[in-house]
């Protein structure tokens, strides 16, 4: 399933703007990302956030993830992201301009 949704937000910049938009791809297993790959996932208590892959757990389904801009939250505030809540791996980034 694939899915374009719009960046709000500055986490994943300069590489990632606000305005800009995303293709996203369901994953069925977290073996299938790699670190540096960017997610998007939604928590409770934090809603829809776009990250960068940073450390996967395979025996916990989960990974933990980071953003790029100094002041972006990541894993060392909400933890890791289960499996479950990864709406799916980016594979296309179209720049506003």
């Amino acid at each position: 399933m694939f899915k374009i949704l719009r960046i709000t937000g500055m986490s994943l910049s300069p590489a990632y703007l606000h305005g800009d938009y995303v293709l996203i791809q369901k994953i069925g297993k977290l073996k299938r990302l790699r670190i540096g790959d960017v997610i998007v996932f939604q928590l409770p208590g934090y809603g829809r956030l776009i990250k960068q892959v940073s450390s996967l757990d395979l025996d916990k389904d989960a990974c933990l993830v980071e953003g790029t801009a100094p002041d972006s939250i990541s894993s060392d505030s909400f933890g890791a992201v289960p499996l479950t809540a990864i709406l799916g791996k980016v594979i296309l980034h179209i720049p506003k301009k």
